[in-house]
């Protein structure tokens, strides 16, 4: 009897043995769990930090989207209006560039018809100081006379209404800055300046060419 009791004290003493090796492995087992399961959940909590963090750039990404669209209307809408102040400053610039070229075609002309009318009175004042015969060629001197003195009473009418806006065109063009005045329309003012030269210097050839006539004829009644 006590043999068989000390067989089955044997087998209990395995069994608890199992058990308690048993039990070690499932501390183990829970231990490691636990272990696992803290880091799942830090994993957890960086992955809903992160989930958070890329909520916060998708929101900033919105918003730069938002604002990058505005910008873009916005650029749009300064060219748009930037085109327009360009035509307009060229607009306002080729009308500047009229009004400078015409005032000194005007001061120009003036000094022209000055310099003509000069030449022509100088002329007509040395005929009035001569004498005339009766001849067919003092005839035809009397008539250059007369001619010229109808040209000179021209120009002088003309010379009269340039004189009246004389002063009010040299304000308008001092009001406007060399520096202002585009090169091309120098050049352009620079080639009218040139004509207009040629034309007084033919001019004043032709007034001389008159009085030399003249001469000649005054010379020629006295022999």
């Amino acid at each position: 009897m006590d043999t068989k009791s000390d067989e089955i004290v044997v087998e209990l003493r395995k069994a608890v043995s199992i058990k308690k090796s048993e039990l070690a492995h499932l501390k183990e087992e829970f231990s490691n769990s636990k272990k696992h399961l803290a880091l799942l959940t830090s994993e957890i909590a960086e992955g809903r930090a992160k989930i958070a963090a890329n909520r916060i750039k998708i929101a900033t990404l919105d918003t730069d989207r938002f604002s990058c669209i505005q910008i873009e209307k916005l650029n749009a809408e300064l060219i748009d209006k930037f085109d327009v102040m360009c035509k307009e400053l060229c607009s306002i610039n080729e009308e500047t560039e009229k009004q400078v070229i015409e005032l000194q075609l005007e001061i120009e002309t003036t000094k022209d018809i000055k310099n003509v009318i000069s030449a022509y009175e100088e002329t007509l004042g040395m005929l009035r100081i001569m004498r005339f015969g009766d001849s067919d060629g003092m005839n035809d001197t009397r008539r250059d006379i007369e001619n010229a003195q109808n040209e000179l009473q021209m120009l002088s009418d003309e010379m009269q209404v340039f004189e009246v806006n004389e002063k009010t065109v040299s304000d308008k063009l001092n009001a406007v800055a060399y520096a202002d005045i585009p090169l091309v329309v120098k050049h352009q003012i620079y080639d009218n300046l040139k004509k207009r030269k040629g034309e007084l210097i033919r001019k004043l050839m032709h007034a001389r060419l008159s009085r030399s006539r003249l001469d000649t004829r005054f010379v020629l009644s006295d022999l």
